[in-house]
């Protein structure tokens, strides 16, 4: 079982949702919300339905290309990113 901060977050669960909407962002900002939605789908789909498995699935090597490069290579590129609507979708999705 994952611990909780003090904040009553599961920082597992919190880390999944950024690895998740991160990917979301790099795979198909480009595409707008329906392409989002589409990979967001086939993580969901990857990964059974189990919110828990989500982060596997996206870093599973060669599955998102976004994540190829690593963990910190991707992030670098989101904080790139200054599209704040693309980031709210990005959130409203996985949540």
């Amino acid at each position: 079982m994952n611990e909780e901060t003090t904040t009553g977050e599961d920082p597992m669960l919190t880390n999944i949702f950024a690895l998740v909407a991160v990917g979301l962002l790099l795979e198909a900002q480009s595409e707008g919300e329906a392409g989002m939605r589409a990979v967001a789908s086939t993580i969901y789909n990857r990964a059974g339905g189990q919110w828990e498995k989500m982060g596997e699935v996206v870093l599973k090597k060669s599955q998102y290309e976004c994540y190829n490069q690593g963990i910190d290579a991707a992030f670098e590129k989101y904080a790139d990113i200054r599209d704040d609507k693309s980031i709210g979708i990005a959130c409203r999705i996985v949540a």
